[in-house]
C-alpha cells in the first residue's frame, strides 16, 4: 500500500507498467520452479504469495493508471459498488468449489474466474432483491438511523 501511495505522485507509464508486469511474472515463474524443486510434490498453483507478485501488482497498477479511464466505465462502477462484497463472499465459494468432481489442475484454472463471477453475481442479486441486507454486508448502516 505504501508503494501505491508513493506511485500516485509519479506520472503513469504504460511502458514502465508493462515492464514491471513482465519482470514480476518471470520472477513468479522462477520462484515457483525453485520452490517446487525444494518442495517436491507441491503444485505450483498452490503458492499464495510470491515476491514477484509485488512487482507484478506495481506494474498492473501503473499500467491501469496509464489507460483512458473512460474506457472501462462499466467495470469501474461494478468494482466500486461490489468489490467489498466480492471480497467477503469469495472464501465461501472457494470452499464450495473444492467439492466439485474435477481434476485438481483444471480446478485451479477454473476456480478463479468461477469464484469471482459467482461472488459478483451473488452481490448483484443481494443488491437488487435484498438491498437492506446488502447494505449491512457492506457496512452501510445508515438506513437504521432513519427509524
Amino acid at each position: 500500500m505504501y508503494i501505491g501511495i508513493k506511485l500516485k505522485d509519479i506520472p503513469a507509464s504504460a511502458a514502465r507498467g508493462l515492464t514491471f508486469v513482465i519482470i514480476g511474472f518471470i520472477m513468479q515463474i522462477i520462484e515457483t520452479q525453485t520452490l517446487t524443486y525444494f518442495l517436491p510434490g507441491k503444485n505450483i498453483l498452490k503458492f499464495q504469495f510470491l515476491v514477484g507478485t509485488v512487482f507484478f501488482a506495481i506494474g498492473a497498477f501503473d499500467l491501469a493508471r496509464s489507460l483512458n479511464s473512460n474506457s472501462f466505465d462499466v467495470l469501474g462502477k461494478l468494482g466500486a459498488r461490489h468489490s467489498l462484497s466480492i471480497y467477503i463472499f469469495h472464501p465461501y465459494f472457494i470452499f464450495a468449489f473444492k467439492f466439485l468432481p474435477i481434476s485438481s489442475y483444471l480446478s485451479d484454472l477454473i476456480i478463479i474466474p468461477s469464484v469471482f463471477l459467482s461472488s459478483l453475481l451473488l452481490s448483484m442479486l443481494l443488491d437488487t432483491y435484498t438491498p437492506k441486507f446488502y447494505k449491512i454486508v457492506n457496512g452501510n448502516l445508515s438506513f437504521l438511523k432513519n427509524k
